[in-house]
């Protein structure tokens, strides 16, 4: 299965745990933006952007922008049931470029490494 199968099937149970226990992930959100220090004003791009959550960890200013690919999650962004890549972002469109969950679905990761590159300023 691909990611999107993985997640048509599992993501409405993963989407209300999070939404029951929300700082259950909490450093699993922080550590990719220490390592990343978005600023004020920089526009983050979250791939696959799950129900969003990373959202509410972004220091005040920060722009987000989330895609999903599986309608199951709310508040994921693009969540519209389609295909993971390419992502729906302009080339060097973004500051930031955060994948925090879900690319261990995938079997071959440089697809979406190539469209991540592509889309950071």
């Amino acid at each position: 299965m691909n990611y999107e199968e993985i997640f048509r099937e599992r993501g409405r149970a993963y989407d209300e745990a999070m939404q029951r226990w929300p700082a259950a992930r909490r450093d699993e959100f922080l550590l990719p933006l220490q390592w990343s220090a978005p600023q004020p004003g920089d526009a983050v791009v979250d791939v696959p952007a799950g129900g969003g959550y990373l959202r509410g960890y972004l220091p005040v200013g920060c722009l987000w922008f989330g895609h999903e690919p599986c309608a199951n999650f709310q508040g994921g962004g693009t969540a519209l049931d389609q295909s993971l890549l390419p992502l729906p972002f302009a080339d060097e469109f973004a500051d930031v470029a955060i994948s925090i969950a879900g690319v261990h679905h995938l079997g071959d990761k440089r697809p979406l490494f190539g469209e991540l590159h592509r889309v950071l300023k």
